[in-house]
Parts: C-alpha cells; sequence; structure tokens
C-alpha cells in the first residue's frame, strides 16, 4: 500500500509541462469520455480571470488575498494591477519555474500544497481556491481545509468541480459533502445568500462553476 507521500507525490507529477501546455488550456473536450459540451471563444483564459477579477472586487472588500492553487498566475496578476496585496501558492514546479518566475523572486508566488500552507493564521482578508480541491488525493481534503480556514480572517471563498471526474480530478464529492467537511469545524459560516447571487451571475457565462463562500466566525 503507497504511503501518504507517495501518494501526493504521484498526484503533484500529473502537473507538469505536459499539463500545463496542453490540457489546462484545453477547451473541447469533445472525444474525451468527461467532456461537459462547454467551449468557450477563450483560448489564453484572459476573458475568464478578468472576469473573475471584476466578481470578487465587487462582491468582496479585501486588501490581502491568497490564491490557493494559483495555477499560471493570470488572477494573481489582474489583483496585483488593482493594488490589492497578494500572494499565491501551487504544487506545480513547473508553474512556478515556467510561469511565475518573477513573482516568486519577490516572494508573491511560492510552491506549496494546500495542506500546509506557509502563511501566518489570520494573514488573509480574502482566501481564493478555484477548481483545486477536486484535484487534491482525499488524504490531503481534511488538513487543506484546516488550513484553508485557518489562514483567512474573513472570508473563504471556493470553486469545486462536482460533477467532472477524470484522472486529474481524484476527489469528486456532492455539494453536501464539501459543506459538511468545510463546516465541521465550527470556525465558518456559510453566506448562502451572497454564494447564490455569484453563482447565479457566474453561470451566466462560464456553467461549469459551482460557488463556495464562507466566512469565518
Amino acid at each position: 500500500m503507497p504511503s501518504i507521500d507517495e501518494i501526493r507525490k504521484k498526484e503533484r507529477a500529473k502537473y507538469n509541462q505536459d499539463y500545463f501546455e496542453a490540457v489546462y488550456w484545453e477547451e473541447d473536450f469533445s472525444n474525451k469520455p468527461h467532456h461537459r459540451k462547454l467551449k468557450y471563444n477563450d483560448p489564453t483564459h484572459e476573458k475568464r480571470f478578468s472576469f473573475i477579477t471584476n466578481l470578487l472586487i465587487k462582491h468582496f472588500a479585501f486588501k490581502t488575498f491568497l490564491d490557493a492553487g494559483c495555477g499560471t498566475g493570470q488572477l494573481l496578476r489582474k489583483l496585483l494591477k488593482k493594488g490589492i496585496d497578494c500572494k499565491g501558492c501551487d504544487v506545480s514546479e513547473y508553474a512556478i519555474r515556467h510561469y511565475l518566475p518573477e513573482l516568486k523572486e519577490q516572494g508573491i508566488a511560492t510552491l506549496a500544497g494546500l495542506e500546509k500552507l506557509p502563511f501566518k493564521t489570520n494573514a488573509f482578508d480574502l482566501v481564493f481556491c478555484s477548481d483545486v480541491m477536486e484535484h487534491i488525493p482525499m488524504i490531503d481534503v481534511k488538513a487543506s481545509i484546516k488550513e484553508l480556514t485557518r489562514v483567512t480572517n474573513q472570508y473563504l471563498v471556493l470553486t469545486i468541480n462536482l460533477d467532472n471526474p477524470y484522472e486529474y480530478h481524484p476527489t469528486i464529492l456532492t455539494r453536501k459533502s464539501w459543506e459538511k467537511l468545510f463546516l465541521q469545524s465550527n470556525q465558518l459560516k456559510q453566506i448562502k445568500n451572497m454564494q447564490n447571487t455569484i453563482e447565479k451571475e457566474t453561470k451566466q457565462k462560464y456553467k461549469e462553476y459551482d460557488f463556495f463562500v464562507f466566512e469565518k466566525q
């Protein structure tokens, strides 16, 4: 039976040059079993990240921000231009080295998994974790939730893929299951009105986003 470290290493090894030069940008999955008939004319994700940037600024007041699972850093760069004090982390050595070298040099982007975040408790007004939890093996889910909760001082906002299992999504759970996991520590409360508003607004453009909005108690 593989150890936790072996499982973690195997999963993280997937996020290499091949992933970021092909799968990450892919929009048309019509020849694959996990195709959900979603296609956008946005090959660089520029429109998508501009939309998310404006959405967060519209609905939340925040000066400090963590992009937990920052990938290529597009959201980080957009928020930095808005004057937000940002940090980002990702498990992909390739992403940090290839897309974020200057942000790493500035201490903005760092190589880290969610299960052990290198940030102080209550460090960020808003912690955003978009399409990351489903990529995390189940063995690290509870620790990751604990860490995301620890480092926010106000808001924890996530999008989690609920219905698209494939090789890069080892953990697909129902909305109720995710909510139970996030709420069981009694440190977070769910802001359902805001969550529903944001999700309704987003799904007019991007149908695959399933939002979770929490506030630290």
